[in-house]
């Protein structure tokens, strides 16, 4: 779901959606790391 978010937050604005979609996807990815492991 984040990444679509940051889609429809980038039709908007471009650099800042960008960098928040990038953090919210390394954030999710380091809980599901978390998780699994």
């Amino acid at each position: 779901m984040p990444e679509r978010i940051a889609e429809d937050i980038n039709e908007t604005s471009g650099t800042v959606a960008d960098t928040l979609g990038k953090a919210i996807a390394r954030a999710e990815e380091e809980s599901w790391r978390g998780v699994i492991v």
